[in-house]
């Protein structure tokens, strides 16, 4: 009996797909022995289950901001350590926050990643007999799920500024991009704080008072006394006092500053009352 062409390729198909379902079918077999009997896969699928709600799944991989810029020399001039700078300075606060999750998940990674460590009952020779699985089959499927069911989580954000300018008319665009990784972000903040730390110290705070600051308190307390009310003229020399003393985290503004003679300004001392005014 002839076998057409169309069976002939039919026979030749069915004799290359035959072999590939039975092998395909023999190791989903084995994969399911190996995943129904694998120890450190129930491990830990029992680990995760401790730790998947601990990770803060809010914080990102990465932050962006942009710098707007009114002209083209503020476009050039806005470098990589100056766009870091100012977007630091105004996002001071989210940025305290995001580092809070960084914190917390980076402790929380860690004490997970030495948990997996410490997983490493694999299924041993013997037993893979016991299972007519060989034991390299075996292992690689028990570290391919192994690996899959790692939990991963943000620890490192990075953050890109994008600094820009458009001229009024719309014709001319200018555009770059800066990246940070956090260290960067968190060496920035260290340096605004220190700077604002440096301006709320009593040294600082006394280095600023002016000439041209003491004369605007003066005229403005009418060059008198604003406790008793005496003047130059009733010969008393005149002083610029802080409201709030400065050694109790008073600032060197026209707010807080006002006149005193000395004989005042000795009796106040560094006192202060909330209620104070002059």
């Amino acid at each position: 009996m002839q076998i057409s062409g169309d069976y002939r390729i039919l026979i030749v198909i069915l004799a290359i797909l035959i072999p590939l379902i039975v092998i395909a079918a023999i190791d989903v077999k084995r994969e399911n022995t190996v995943l129904k009997n694998s120890r450190v896969l129930k491990e830990i699928k029992d680990l995760n289950e401790q730790y998947k709600d601990l990770f803060d799944g809010t914080l990102r991989y990465n932050y962006y901001f942009s710098l707007d810029c009114d002209n083209l020399n503020q476009f050039k001039a806005r470098n990589r350590d100056k766009s870091l700078y100012m977007i630091s300075e105004l996002n001071r606060f989210e940025f305290l926050q995001i580092d809070r999750k960084v914190k917390s998940n980076n402790k929380y990674y860690s004490k997970y990643l030495k948990c997996i460590d410490r997983i490493d009952d694999f299924l041993t020779r013997n037993e893979c007999e016991l299972l007519k699985v060989k034991y390299s089959n075996a292992s690689e499927i028990e570290h391919k799920h192994f690996d899959k069911e790692k939990l991963i989580t943000c620890t490192t954000p990075l953050v890109t500024i994008e600094v820009e300018y458009v001229s009024p008319a719309g014709q001319s665009r200018h555009k770059k991009s800066y990246s940070y990784t956090w260290e960067n972000v968190l060496q920035q903040i260290k340096i605004i704080d220190d700077k604002e730390n440096r301006k709320n110290s009593k040294e600082y705070q006394r280095s600023i008072m002016s000439s041209s600051l003491r004369y605007d308190v003066l005229n403005r307390d009418n060059f008198r006394c604003t406790i008793c009310g005496r003047t130059a003229r009733d010969g008393v020399k005149l002083v610029i006092d802080h409201i709030v003393p400065v050694s109790k985290g008073g600032k060197t503004t026209m707010s807080n500053l006002r006149v005193l003679c000395e004989e005042c300004n000795l009796g106040k001392s560094d006192k202060y009352d909330e209620y104070d005014t002059y």
